[in-house]
């Protein structure tokens, strides 16, 4: 099974934990999977064990897969953690890059960007995760990039999230802009800034949401 399925798969069944279409406790088996997805056994296997790699599920003797909870504290940890590695991710690509990477960057969020008011949040989505994945590979690290998209994995549910609606899709829009112009100007220090002022944005969205729904334990007591 090709990669890009694999991770649809694995985001789809995240969204799905999330929602709470499927509760902590849900087993989730190889049958259930290839008979839902049109998949083999094998490929099937591979998504939960890439769900379990994401701390999205558990294999427990004699049950299988098993969903797990993941409670804000840990979310919004996960989420400084991703801050810091982005920002670095940034930091390092704007060290990095060739002029023309840089260049092609600017030009590709521009053109995706075009109509940036008739664009959903579903397309915006995947114009989010192109220009991360466009900075991962110009960061020339690819150790780096792996435990981010560890993350990424885990708190797939979280980020996807963020733009189901359009209130958090013009900001996220302009702190793009602010990270792309400062890799165009090889601004390193800029690049981390305006990478990490993203992120906390986005994380502050979901501490908000969860202190609305009666969540007081300080994440930084």
């Amino acid at each position: 099974m090709a990669r890009s399925l694999r991770h649809q798969l694995v985001e789809q069944i995240g969204k799905e934990i999330a929602g709470g279409e499927l509760p902590s406790g849900s087993r989730l088996d190889e049958r259930s999977l290839s008979a839902r997805f049109g998949i083999s056994r094998t490929p099937a296997r591979e998504v939960l064990l890439q769900l379990s790699a994401a701390g999205l599920v558990k294999f427990v003797p004699r049950r299988g897969a098993v969903v797990l909870s993941i409670s804000p504290e840990e979310t919004v940890g996960m989420i400084e953690v991703l801050v810091a590695l982005e920002g670095e991710a940034a930091a390092l690509a704007t060290r990095r890059m060739e002029a023309s990477e840089r260049e092609r960057l600017a030009r590709d969020y521009a053109e995706r960007t075009a109509d940036i008011a008739n664009v959903s949040p579903e397309q915006y989505s995947d114009i989010n995760n192109a220009l991360h994945e466009a900075i991962y590979a110009g960061c020339r690290n690819g150790f780096l990039t792996a435990e981010i998209r560890k993350l990424r994995v885990r708190l797939a549910p979280y980020l996807r999230s963020n733009f189901v609606t359009r209130s958090r899709l013009p900001s996220s829009h302009q702190e793009h802009l602010a990270i792309v112009a400062a890799i165009v100007a090889c601004d390193e220090q800029a690049a981390e800034r305006a990478m990490r002022n993203h992120l906390l944005n986005g994380g502050n969205l979901f501490a908000d949401m969860f202190a609305k729904s009666g969540w007081q334990k300080s994440v930084n007591p």
